[in-house]
């Protein structure tokens, strides 16, 4: 064969296997951005979802303790005004526990 037309194979093989690896290596580095961006959308979303958490703790679940540590003290208030030997009660319970009783 003639010197230059293997000259001319050999640098059209280097082109195509040139090209080939920067296709490949974009396709990766392409991959690896797409991965990039989920992982930072779900950390968003999980964000999203205690910032959530964080308002329906405020909203629901301190209000029920509030109203639970009331009970829980109005039981407590309970036994200690009833009687034990004749079960009678002191103080009106409910009353109590709505914060309506009168202090004399």
């Amino acid at each position: 064969m003639d010197e230059n037309i293997i000259k001319a194979l050999v640098g059209i093989a280097g082109a195509i296997a040139g090209a080939l690896l920067v296709a490949a290596t974009n396709a990766y580095t392409a991959n690896r951005k797409i991965k990039e961006v989920e992982l930072a959308y779900l950390y968003k979303l999980r964000d999203g979802y205690l910032e959530n958490a964080r308002k329906l703790s405020e909203q629901v679940y301190i209000p029920i303790n509030i109203l639970l540590t009331r009970l829980a003290a109005a039981y407590d208030n309970l036994r200690a005004n009833t009687d034990s030997k004749v079960k009678l009660l002191q103080s009106e319970p409910r009353t109590h526990f709505l914060g309506l009783h009168v202090v004399t």
